[in-house]
Parts: C-alpha cells; sequence; structure tokens
C-alpha cells in the first residue's frame, strides 16, 4: 500500500486480477492506513465470503444488485456511525451470547462477560 491514508475503502471480493480479501489484508496490515473504514461492495451474499470479508477485517458488507442511491446511502451513514449491511446480509442470524459469573458470595454482584457471535444457520 502506498503512503496515502484513506478514510474509506470500497471493496470488491471477485477482482480479475486477485482477491478483494488480499486488499482487505494489505488494507489492515499497513501502518499507513489501517484506521480506513473498509467496506465490501459484492454479488456474493453467501455466508462463505460474508465472514471471510469480515474475518479478513471488513467492516461493512453490502451488494451491488442495489440501486446507485442505496449504495451512497449506506456509505453515506458510515459518517453517521451506521454500519454498512445490506438487508440480505443483515438477515444471517449472528447471535451475541452474554453469560454472567455467578458468585457464592452474595454480597458482590455478576459481573457480565461477552463472547463472540455465533452465526446460527
Amino acid at each position: 500500500m502506498s503512503d496515502n491514508h484513506f478514510d474509506i475503502a470500497l471493496v470488491d471480493l471477485g477482482l480479475p486480477d486477485g482477491s478483494g480479501l488480499q486488499i482487505i489484508h494489505a488494507l489492515r496490515t499497513s501502518t499507513h492506513v489501517q484506521s480506513t473504514y473498509i467496506v465490501v461492495a459484492t454479488i456474493y451474499d453467501d455466508d462463505k465470503n460474508l465472514f471471510a470479508a469480515l474475518k479478513s477485517g471488513a467492516q461493512g458488507y453490502i451488494l451491488k444488485d442495489h440501486d446507485k442511491e442505496k449504495i451512497v446511502s449506506y456509505l453515506q451513514g458510515v459518517m453517521r456511525g451506521i454500519t454498512p449491511l445490506s438487508s440480505r446480509v443483515a438477515k444471517k442470524k449472528l447471535v451475541w451470547h452474554p453469560v454472567k459469573k455467578m458468585y457464592s458470595n452474595r454480597s458482590r454482584k455478576g459481573s457480565v462477560s461477552v463472547e463472540p457471535p455465533q452465526y446460527l444457520g
């Protein structure tokens, strides 16, 4: 990656000369652009590509079959702190499971920890 700073990177997964996952990885490991907000724009709505992109460091995942106005709306939402996620992708069953720690001494309050999301198919 160059010494340039990008606020946002719109990355396609299916590139003619390689994988968008390689681009995401390069952005995440480059010292110059680690703070870049990475959004995948793709035709792939399957779990394999979705989770590979998120695991690689993408922070958003939108499908290219949306009209131009919807895609622009998703990207403008980034500036307002809204994660860009296409509705078909958002319907995936990702669930956070809070787990309470129990103490034998009732005078101490239990703390809550959060485990990573799990895909429930």
